[in-house]
């Protein structure tokens, strides 16, 4: 594409006419330009009229922004835009005008008539001269619409065709315009798809590639669509490849019964592989079992060894056991005798301390009454003490009062004589009280003797009701255990034990039970005997009759064996003969009989045979690499092999890999000027061309790649100078070379890579073919090389078979005469068996029984002592149990009385105390006369007491005072004698034992001391006498213990003499007995318990009894020292491994079956041909080996009829082939052109060349093998589909250009999600590598920067000229952004910007409202548009005015115009 130069646009209205755009011009002179425009300006809409004449009708409307809407007037507006064509090319001016319609009726808003016009030079035809306005004398003035157009068709009269003009109306005219636009290099799918598209919204690049998320939608709907519109510019090759597979469909279709046949077969063959497999294993597990039958049969001969050992040592140990047990019994009452005297001593010894202990208690209780008696008299001496003292005090008062008395006489006498008469009273009183209170007390001490005597009593008989209760207890649990013991015997032996009333039975019941089972054991064991004499008889009759039946079934065995080898020897025969006779067809000889049995001529014939296919295979091998490799030499034009690290070089310093022959081919020169150079240059189709720029580079650069063989490199300043031709000769070393100059010509070009093409499928099929002959030859030379027989052999065996089958008649009938006996005597056998063993079950259970009665008949004993015992105790306990209850009522009885008595002394003790109170006041009159004066009446005590208490009244108060005192102290000293009485009363003693006594505190606490002292010693000595009572106790009753264990165990009444006892530890002789018993028994245990596990193991191998191992089996085990356990587990491995034999066998048999079952139920196999030859094998599937035999035959038959089915097919194959072939090249083609697509995508960043935009593909050499079989696959898989649509009439043709597409076939072969795009992200200070999935999630100016990169690589991918191998021409284009830098005005990311744009060719006009030198400072051309307002009417216009950049002479200043309101009037604003 050209670069824009220059733009006009005149009578432009937008804004609803409110803003204006008369006429104005912008050069941007092909570079790119920054036109700056205050936001709401008309950015937008300058955009939308700059992209109008390049885009279709449908695309020229931005949204809500309809292009119609800015036309309103007849007055033509005008759109026009001036190309700098490349190469020197001059100008093309693309104009559109445009007008509202003035055909109401038309259908369309708008009059657009487009035009083009060419020049080199300035005229009336270009950008400034085109006359669309008049000039008056005042000023310049718009032309009509018509007018326009006289004009335009004048130009496009003109001979040199440099004008022409487009009705945008007509669809015709249309085409041709945008059809003429295309010759330019203005590409109007680019405007519409990427331009427009870019601006429908301000930096709407950066949602250019909004939905690609992710490296796979972007390479689908960018990358592959670019590249498929560029491989089908000139013809649409997939539709071509859509016809050519239609047409192979309906081939096929054709074709498809054989096609069918032969996969039927196939699939035929996969499941006789399956079934082979299968029958195989059945063989292997049948054999398994039959080794695993044969080692149990060994395994049970071992047992019966181990059994009989068993037995005799179970005799041995059982004898044993008998006399350790004598031995033990004898010990044990060797030393109870010895424990009997040894506790006899004992009791004597306790006897003697328990009278000790006795005799000591006695001395001490003495002691202590002493002590105690001494402390009493000290508490009396002190009462008296205190008594005395008391009394000096109370006298002392009394003579203090006596003299106070005196000195009042008058009423002394009347008061001493009422006084005397009171105290007489009070003293009756009291003394009356007194008698009271002392028959109170004896009655009480009379009742607490009487109840301390019941209570006594009571206690005794309770401690003896307590102990007759516990042994009433033990004795009834003793009475019923024995009703438990006699319950369970019954139960289990069924026994009527019926006790009488007084729980006793008849007379003799016991003993007539045992003598019953001895009579019924002398039964059975004579019936034992009877049956062990006739089994023995029967068990060596057996022995004799198996013997000879085994010898005879040995020799029917040895005959069958020898029978299955000869006729399997037979069989292999007839398989060998009947496989030579189809391998004479195979080798060319004739199918004589004799030729059947010469195995040396057929192997010679068949290693001939071998010889010749392996020489053909070398030679075809060679021939397909040989053909390949020219096929990719010429369709690359590559004939030399780079080094990877050199193609790394070249790719790092951006130089293309340029070879000679693709040089050759895309350099425009004639065929005769490419023949001229070749002679002048013999290197150049096997050489690099490069420019000698890119060499110097190449050679500054340090050596770090080694190559194994030289790289000519050519520069292509050299191949354009003339020059002679040279010798390819380098130093002495000369080089032959023989160029194909067809190569030069693309026509023989193209027939010769199809003839290659053939010629490679040719040489695969041929090569495939005959490596399956190879490979049938070699398995015939093998097969023959392993055959073994002859003539001789054959007939031998024929006659071998005849006779054995004779001999095995004969034996069989004698085998199944020995083995009908053998039965007879084993039934008889098995029922004596079963007797026998029935009996000693019977005899062990009465044996049991004996016991158990016995032990039963002793328990009875003991039950009838205890139960008589119990009798006894019941009757004593009912007796104490009265008496309880007697005494119990008669405390109770005393109780009440003695709580009566005591409530009554207390209340003689209240009134006492009360007496003695009122007493106290007259206690010092002494008797006196009765005074004459005084007026008493007699016996009148009331009368006296008030006259004494007012006489009272009278008495002086000193008086008073010392009365009081009297009183007091008179009544301490009754208090000191009643205390010292009742101390003396207390402990008993009289006066006399304490008169001579003085207190002393310290000897009182002596003798509390002592006393208490003497009284723990008492207790202490009690409790050891209480121990030695209890080991009393306790000893008699371990000695009667001894007794009844010696009388048990021992079966003796009385001990042995002393003198009989031996000095030894019996317990330890007696342990070390029992040990040895316990050992014995362990042993005895054992064995028994071996002989029984042999037994239950010959039980559980009694199928095998009798029958001999096909082969003998060594075990490593040591069987005589295995527990039975092991003996067991090893028994059940050898079960489970022998039931996992049959098991297997069984489930190999089983999916044998499955697998025949299956495969005869398969819908494909369902016809005769398949079904019979299944069939077949079902019928022999139960002995594998024929089952085998019989599979080998048929595949043979199948694979001999494939080989004719492959001669009808190869056409439909060779047809496949190629079109495989076409969509590989295909394919290869769009791989290596999406490799291309970053080829222009290196800048300079920070003085370092960066690869801004990355595609790693999958390498198409290392993976062509893989992709012609996905090919393959899917050519495959339309095929079958395409075939059920035909059979159903439906659309061949639609569903093959659905599933037949660009994206569809690379994504299927290659696969889009293993391509990886990576970019480069600048940072301030650095930049790094990014995935695109990173760059998509990224919105800001790194995302706008990266989706520049992709959309200026892809626009110099689409223009970039295949014939341009060397990237020279580098076509201008232009991409047009509405306020890019929103998103992107730091300076590390617009500088990458510019230089991608600049390395791509590209002009960016950007429209933006932003500014700043980091976005001023990388442009050299800037406008700036300003509105300015009109000052005639409200209507503002557009201006603009270029800051930087310069502007061409040839520009024309013209003044802005307005165009009024009717055509022809216009007035200048100036």
């Amino acid at each position: 594409m050209s670069k824009i130069r220059a733009v006009r646009l005149i009578n432009i209205n937008y804004n609803h006419d409110a803003n204006r755009i008369s006429d104005e011009t912008m050069h941007f002179n092909g570079e790119s330009v920054l036109i700056s425009l205050q936001n709401g300006g008309g950015k937008s809409v300058l955009v939308q009229m700059l992209c109008a004449p390049f885009v279709q009708k449908r695309f020229r409307s931005f949204k809500e922004r309809p292009f119609a809407r800015y036309f309103r007037t007849p007055q033509p507006s005008f759109i026009l835009v001036e190309w700098q064509l490349e190469q020197g090319g001059g100008c093309l001016l693309t104009g559109m005008m445009v007008r509202r319609s003035q055909d109401v009726d038309a259908g369309e808003a708008l009059e657009i008539v487009n035009f083009l016009s060419e020049y080199r030079a300035p005229c009336t035809r270009d950008i400034h001269h085109l006359p669309v306005l008049e000039k008056t004398r005042t000023e310049l003035r718009l032309k009509s619409y018509a007018a326009c157009r006289q004009i335009f068709e004048g130009f496009r009269r003109e001979p040199d065709k440099k004008f022409l003009s487009y009705d945008m109306g007509s669809s015709a005219q249309a085409k041709q315009y945008f059809t003429k636009l295309m010759e330019y290099g203005i590409d109007y799918r680019e405007w519409q798809n990427i331009i427009r598209k870019v601006n429908e919204e301000e930096s709407g690049l950066s949602k250019l590639f909004s939905d690609c998320r992710d490296e796979k939608s972007l390479v689908e709907k960018w990358f592959l669509d670019a590249i498929e519109n560029k491989l089908n510019k000139e013809q649409n090759r997939m539709s071509e490849f859509r016809t050519i597979l239609e047409k192979y469909v309906r081939l096929y279709q054709g074709n498809r019964a054989k096609i069918e046949r032969r996969g039927e077969i196939r699939r035929f063959e996969e499941e006789a592989q399956k079934i082979e497999a299968q029958a195989e294993a059945y063989q292997a597990v049948s054999l398994e079992a039959a080794a695993g039958r044969s080692r149990l049969v060994c395994y049970r001969r071992e047992i019966v060894r181990l059994g009989e050992k068993a037995a005799e040592e179970t005799v041995r140990e059982t004898e044993k056991l008998e006399a350790l047990e004598g031995e033990i019994r004898l010990v044990e009452y060797q030393r109870c005798s010895a424990q009997h005297y040894a506790e006899a001593d004992a009791l004597e010894a306790l006897k003697a301390r328990f009278d000790a202990l006795q005799a000591s208690m006695t001395a001490w209780e003495e002691k202590r009454a002493a002590w105690q008696e001494r402390c009493h008299v000290l508490r009396l001496a002190q009462s008296q003490e205190r008594l005395s003292k008391e009394q000096s005090e109370l006298e002392k008062i009394v003579q203090s009062l006596d003299v106070c008395r005196r000195e009042d006489q008058e009423l002394e006498p009347e008061r001493d004589y009422l006084g005397y008469l009171l105290r007489l009273h009070y003293e009756g009183q009291m003394e009356e009280e007194e008698r009271r209170m002392k028959r109170a007390q004896a009655q009480l001490a009379a009742l607490a003797a009487r109840e301390a005597k019941d209570r006594r009593e009571a206690e005794e008989a309770e401690r003896e009701r307590v102990q007759r209760a516990q042994e009433e207890g033990a004795l009834r649990a003793a009475t019923e255990l024995y009703g438990r013991l006699e319950d369970c015997y019954a139960e289990r032996w069924q026994a009527s034990l019926v006790r009488n009333i007084v729980g006793e039975y008849e007379s003799g019941r016991l003993e007539a039970l045992a003598q019953d089972l001895d009579d019924a054991a002398r039964a059975c064991a004579e019936k034992e005997r009877t049956k062990k004499e006739r089994r023995a008889v029967i068990g060596t009759e057996i022995v004799r009759m198996e013997r000879e039946s085994e010898q005879l079934r040995q020799r029917e065995a040895k005959k069958r064996a020898a029978l299955g080898k000869a006729h399997e020897s037979l069989q292999a025969y007839e398989e060998e003969i009947a496989y030579r006779r189809r391998a004479l067809k195979y080798l060319e000889l004739h199918p004589a009989q004799a030729a059947l049995f010469d195995g040396e001529r057929l192997l010679a014939a068949a290693e001939g045979k071998l010889r010749e296919m392996s020489e053909m295979l070398q030679k075809l091998t060679v021939e397909e690499k040989g053909c390949k490799d020219e096929l990719q030499n010429l369709r690359t034009g590559r004939s030399i092999a780079l080094p990877p690290g050199l193609r790394h070089v070249f790719d790092t310093l951006g130089i293309p890999l340029v070879y000679g022959m693709e040089w050759l081919k895309r350099n425009r020169l004639s065929e005769e000027e490419n023949l001229s150079l070749v002679e002048k240059n013999p290197f150049l189709p096997y050489a690099l061309i490069l420019p000698e720029a890119q060499l110097c580079r190449l050679q500054r650069e340090p050596p770090t790649v080694f190559t194994a063989a030289p790289v000519p490199l050519l520069t292509r300043e050299s191949l354009a100078r003339e020059g002679e031709s040279s010798e390819p000769l380098a130093g002495n070393v000369r080089f032959y070379m023989l160029f194909n100059k067809n190569l030069l010509n693309e026509e023989k070009l193209r027939r010769l890579l199809e003839e290659k093409e053939a010629e490679l499928a040719h040489w695969r099929e041929e090569r495939t073919r005959r490596q399956e002959e190879h490979e049938g030859y070699v398995k015939l030379r093998d097969t023959l090389r392993e055959q073994k027989v002859t003539e001789q052999l054959y007939e031998a065996v024929r006659q071998e078979i005849r006779d054995i089958e004779e001999e095995c008649a004969e034996l069989a009938a004698a085998v199944m005469q020995a083995k009908e006996s053998v039965l007879n005597l084993r039934r008889e056998e098995k029922s004596l068996e079963d007797g026998l063993r029935t009996l000693e079950r019977e005899a062990a259970r009465r044996e049991l029984q004996t016991e158990e009665l016995r032990e039963l008949t002793d328990a009875y004993g003991r039950y009838l002592e205890e139960k008589e015992q119990l009798a006894r105790c019941r009757a004593r306990l009912a007796a104490l149990q009265q008496k309880r209850e007697e005494l119990c009522a008669e405390l109770e009885r005393l109780a009440l009385a003695i709580r009566t008595q005591e409530r009554g002394r207390e209340d003689s003790r209240r009134r006492l105390e009360e007496l003695r109170q009122e007493h106290i006041a007259f206690a010092a009159y002494e008797k006196t006369a009765r005074p004459a004066a005084l007026r008493d009446s007699a016996g009148d005590f009331g009368a006296r007491l008030a006259r004494y208490q007012a006489i009272g009244q009278k008495v002086s108060q000193r008086e008073q005072e010392l009365e009081a005192r009297q009183k007091i102290a008179a009544e301490r000293v009754r208090q000191a004698q009643r205390e010292l009485q009742r101390m003396a009363h207390k402990y008993g003693l009289t006066q006399d034992a304490w008169r001579e006594a003085l207190y002393s505190e310290a000897e009182e606490e002596e003798a509390e001391r002592e006393a208490a002292a003497c009284l723990e010693k008492l207790r202490e000595e009690e409790r050891r006498k209480n121990d030695v009572d209890k080991s009393l106790a306790l000893l008699k009753q371990r000695m009667a213990q001894n007794k009844h264990e010696m009388r048990r165990i021992c079966a003796k009444e009385e001990p042995l003499p002393r003198e009989a006892i031996p000095v030894l530890d019996h317990e330890a002789r007696k342990a070390e007995l029992l040990l040895q018993k316990r050992r014995t028994e362990k042993d005895l245990a054992a064995w028994q318990e071996r002989r029984q596990g042999c037994e239950s193991i010959l039980t559980a191998l009694a199928e095998y009894e009798g029958e001999e191992p096909q082969e003998e089996a060594a075990f490593e085990e040591d069987f005589s020292r295995a527990a039975m356990a092991q003996l067991r587990s090893f028994m059940g491995k050898l079960q489970q491994l022998y039931r996992k034999g049959c098991d297997n066998r069984t489930r190999a048999r089983e999916k044998l079956m499955q697998v025949l079952n299956g495969a005869a139920r398969l819908e494909e196999f369902q016809e005769d041909f398949f079904r019979k030859p299944l069939e077949t094998l079902l019928a022999c599937a139960e002995d594998a080996s024929k089952a085998l035999r019989q599979l080998a035959v048929i595949r043979q038959s199948y694979r001999d009829l494939v080989e004719k089915l492959l001669v009808d097919i190869a056409m439909v194959k060779a047809e496949e082939q190629q079109i495989v072939a076409l969509l590989q090249d295909y394919v290869r083609e769009v791989h290596a052109q999406l490799g291309k697509i970053d080829s222009n995508s290196s800048i300079m960043v920070r003085g370092r060349s960066i690869k801004m935009l990355r595609l790693e593909l999958p390498d198409w050499l290392e993976n062509e093998d893989a992709y012609r079989s996905r090919i393959e696959e899917k050519v495959g898989e339309l095929t079958r589909r395409g075939v059920d649509l035909l059979e159903r009439e439906d659309s061949l043709h639609d569903f093959i250009g659905k599933q037949l597409t660009t994206k569809g076939l690379y994504d299927d072969v290659i696969g889009i999600s293993n391509i990886r795009i990576e970019m480069f992200k600048i940072e301030e200070q650095y930049e790094r590598r990014i995935t695109w999935s990173a760059v998509a999630s990224n919105s800001g100016g790194e995302g706008f920067l990266s989706a520049f990169v992709i959309l200026a690589s892809l626009l110099h991918y689409m223009r970039r000229d295949e014939t341009d191998i060397f990237a020279e021409r580098n076509e201008g284009k232009v991409l047009l952004m509405d306020n890019p830098f929103a998103q992107t005005n730091a300076s590390h990311l617009l500088k990458p910007l510019m230089e991608v744009a600049k390395k791509n060719n590209t002009q960016l006009i950007c429209l933006t409202g932003l500014g700043g030198e980091s976005i001023y400072n990388r442009f050299d051309n800037i406008y700036v548009l300003n509105l300015v307002d009109s000052r005639l009417n409200r209507v503002r216009y557009l201006k603009s005015r270029q800051i930087a950049g310069k502007t061409p002479d040839a520009a024309l200043s013209l003044a802005r115009i307005e165009v009024a309101a009717d055509e022809g009037r216009m007035e200048s604003l100036f």
